[in-house]
Formats: C-alpha cells, structure tokens, sequence
C-alpha cells in the first residue's frame, strides 16, 4: 500500500479556506472510512468463500449425515468468520470516531503548535540571553584581571623602589 500523503498545516485566517480546508478533511475522514469498510467487505467475503469452498470439499453423499467433528468444525469457522466480522465492523468505527474528532480540533492543533514554536522561542531567547551573560562575565572577569595584575605590578614596582632607596 502507498504511503498516505503527506499534509502540511499553512496558517491561514480566511474563514473560506479554513470551511474548504475542513471540507477536505472531512471528505478524506469519508474516503478512508468508505475504504476501510470495503477492505472489512472483501476480508468477509473471501472468508465466507472459504469457508463454503471448505465446506463443499467435506459434503457428505446426498443420504450420509456429517460426521460430528466436521459439524463442530463448520460451526466453528462460522462463528470465527461473524467475530472476524464484528472486530472489523468495531475497528472500522473506531477508526472514523478517531479521524472525525481529529478534524474537529483543527484549532486545538493549531494553537498547540503555536504553544510549542512559542516555548521553542523562548528557548532559544534563553539560551541567547545565557550567552551574552557569560560573555559580559568573561569580559568583566578580563577587566578584573587586568586590573589585578596592574596593581600587582605597580605594587612589586613600589617595592623596587624602596629597596632601591634602602
């Protein structure tokens, strides 16, 4: 099966786009649905041609019964075939719930992705702000030492002097 395509969310504020937008949505949450439904109708009728061809292969002669194990074994595939059934029937539902209310909150999304470029924003301003400040303290700490080693040479300087006068 192809990959599904590929959406990307354009920020667009027109109501007539987001109505078209939500329109397509909802017309490929129907498409899906309707797709779904006719892979579960295949799935069933290949596994009812099954189980009849299964069934036509053990057919007894028209006057002789059907031993009891193929009995059990016919009502077997039969209620495994309606169980096959049902789960898909259920998947099948659960699947169109889940696309229809992911449709429904196109603006949920899109205001969490807002949230998140906004925290990915703030990050990165963080992480700038950290920068600067360790360059500012870089800077002060080399103004500092350079102050520091001044006064130690003009202290050791000082010193020459008065052993000089000595």
């Amino acid at each position: 099966m192809a990959s599904p395509p590929k959406i990307r969310l354009v920020r667009n504020d027109n109501e007539a786009s987001i109505a078209e937008f939500k329109a397509i949505q909802e017309a490929r949450t129907q498409l899906e649905a309707e797709t779904q439904a006719e892979f579960s109708a295949q799935a069933r009728a290949r596994a009812e041609a099954h189980a009849r061809s299964l069934a036509h292969k053990h057919e007894a002669p028209p006057g002789e019964s059907l031993p009891d194990g193929l009995s059990r074994d016919r009502s077997k595939l039969a209620e495994a075939a309606q169980d096959k059934d049902g789960v898909e029937q259920r998947v099948a539902r659960e699947l169109l719930d889940k696309l229809l209310t992911e449709i429904r909150r196109p603006d949920e999304s899109q205001a969490e992705l807002a949230q998140r470029e906004q925290a990915e924003l703030s990050q990165r301003l963080e992480a700038e702000e950290r920068v600067r400040a360790a360059r500012e303290a870089k800077a002060k700490s080399a103004t500092e030492l350079q102050a520091v080693i001044a006064q130690q040479r003009q202290n050791e300087w000082a010193m020459r002097q008065r052993a000089e006068a000595e």
